[in-house]
């Protein structure tokens, strides 16, 4: 930093001593405040404050050892180098100078070389200070930032886990509403299906302004901010956040990627929940018919019996009338129980293919039931 930029404050109302200190204009920017405003106050209304302030103990309107208490027992000031000059000071009022943490006390014939050659070095020094409070503060930042990170990250990883336990669109709709309240915000999800819409918020029923404002603006691609308002849409979901730190652009920044994270996860888990229940549907149509199947191959069953009773019944009435022989009746039953065999032979065959098909269907739902389990 340039020293014609380092500034002085000098709280001297010229009432005695009248020392001159243009001296100090050729090295640094000197200010004498309005004598009715307190250095204290005229410091904190200044951007940049200066590095010494020189106070003639002599100053009527001033009183020395109060603006010096102020200044070093303010935060903002407390670093600020106090320089007093006074010809006739006695040992006590001094060490009671220097308790209050003041850089010195000197007469007023001080000479100019050296003492700007002593502001040089307190300008140096204070530079240097300001410096490594700059780093201190940027890595107390950084470091602050990279914990609400891990507890932001944490929360995404949450999410996730979770997610993997939700077996249907409700659970899922409300684990995203749950997630970014966490974060301190108020929201508002809809979630589109070709069935049904899924509302929710964090503040109970979603207003009917909420739910229209996320379809007007479903349009507007992934992410969306307008002041304090983010809306975000991941394909079928749409999020609306009314309450974002808008002021604190890195913390905002933050949430955004996390929030899309978040729904980007919701929406992969979304379409393995499709999945299951278009398994699901699949499954229960398979299971019902086999159930028919089964049923309709009963009652072919027992129509077959009685067909196969009544046409028994039927040839042995009706033997004695055709006048056959005894060896004729009896090739003519044999031809008949063969082909009742035959009949017998393929119905069977059918119960079988119907036992194949149901312990098909069984495998299929304990494979559903493996794959559910897993998922949660």
């Amino acid at each position: 930093m340039s020293l014609d930029f380092d500034s002085v404050l000098i709280v001297d109302d010229q009432s005695t001593n009248n020392i001159d200190y243009h001296f100090i204009d050729k090295s640094f920017f000197s200010n004498f405040p309005n004598t009715d405003i307190q250095p204290l106050e005229y410091i904190e209304a200044k951007e940049k404050k200066p590095f010494l302030v020189i106070i003639n103990n002599k100053s009527k309107k001033h009183n020395a050892k109060q603006i010096c208490y102020e200044l070093k027992e303010n935060e903002g000031t407390s670093e600020i180098e106090i320089l007093i000059i006074d010809d006739t000071i006695d040992d006590e009022s001094r060490q009671e100078f220097y308790d209050l943490n003041v850089l010195d006390v000197i007469p007023s014939n001080f000479n100019k070389p050296q003492f700007i050659h002593m502001l040089k070095r307190v300008s140096h020094d204070h530079n240097q200070i300001e410096e490594l409070t700059l780093k201190s503060k940027k890595a107390k930042h950084a470091a602050k930032a990279a914990i609400y990170d891990i507890g932001d990250q944490a929360s995404v990883i949450h999410f996730l886990q979770n997610s993997f336990k939700c077996l249907s669109i409700d659970q899922l709709t409300d684990l995203i509403v749950e997630t970014a309240a966490e974060f301190g915000l108020y929201n508002t999800v809809q979630l589109t299906t070709p069935v049904q819409i899924y509302n929710r918020s964090s503040a109970g029923d979603p207003t009917e302004r909420d739910i229209e404002m996320m379809k007007s603006f479903r349009e507007l691609g992934h992410v969306y901010q307008l002041g304090r308002r983010l809306i975000l849409n991941f394909g079928p979901i749409t999020q609306l956040i009314k309450n974002l730190p808008d002021k604190d652009e890195e913390k905002c920044g933050r949430l955004r990627d996390n929030l899309a994270l978040i729904l980007e996860g919701a929406l992969n888990r979304l379409s393995a929940i499709f999945f299951l229940e278009e398994m699901k549907c699949l499954f229960e149509e398979i299971n019902s018919s086999v159930k028919k199947t089964k049923i309709q191959q009963s009652e072919n069953k027992k129509k077959n019996l009685k067909i196969m009773e009544e046409m028994y019944e039927e040839i042995q009435l009706g033997l004695s009338e055709y006048g056959l022989t005894e060896d004729q009746e009896i090739a003519l039953m044999n031809t008949v129980d063969r082909y009742s065999e035959k009949i017998f032979c393929t119905y069977e065959e059918g119960i079988k293919a119907d036992s194949q098909l149901e312990t098909i269907a069984a495998k299929i739902n304990l494979s559903l039931a493996h794959f559910a389990d897993n998922q949660s």
